[in-house]
């Protein structure tokens, strides 16, 4: 049965556990109201904080791009990334991949998320594979 397409996809992921962060549209509270509704951190930055491109204009004097996530911690860190703010990491980049989502994968997702994550780590990020490596050997 497919998910119908909802506003609330986005804070229900992160309530869910399904991602740590999310972004959207926050024009009218798109963002803060479903973050609110979850019991999660929803935050609308003063226009212009966040890049706009790729976003479709609804109300273009209020459009913004609106932030959700679990931990007010996570927030703080998604504002200084996408401010522009970060400074540049100490370390390599990491992919994590989630043991519960990869168990459950086809093995047509497992190939293509495995040639991903081998691609990236040709590139200087350090993949960590102890949990999914066992499926793909």
């Amino acid at each position: 049965m497919a998910m119908p397409l909802d506003r609330t996809l986005a804070a229900a992921s992160v309530a869910h556990g399904m991602v740590r962060l999310a972004v959207g549209t926050n024009t009218a509270g798109s963002c803060r109201v479903p973050a609110a509704f979850h019991g999660l951190f929803g935050f609308r930055p003063t226009r212009g904080r966040y890049p706009m491109t790729g976003v479709l204009p609804l109300a273009p004097d209020y459009d913004t791009v609106g932030l959700i996530t679990g931990t007010a911690r996570d927030l703080c860190d998604l504002d200084t990334i996408l401010s522009g703010e970060a400074e540049e990491p100490e370390s390599r980049p990491q992919i994590w991949l989630d043991q519960y989502a990869t168990a459950r994968a086809t093995f047509e997702v497992s190939d293509t998320v495995r040639n991903a994550v081998e691609a990236a780590c040709g590139q200087g990020y350090t993949g960590h594979a102890a949990c999914w490596r066992m499926r793909w050997s």
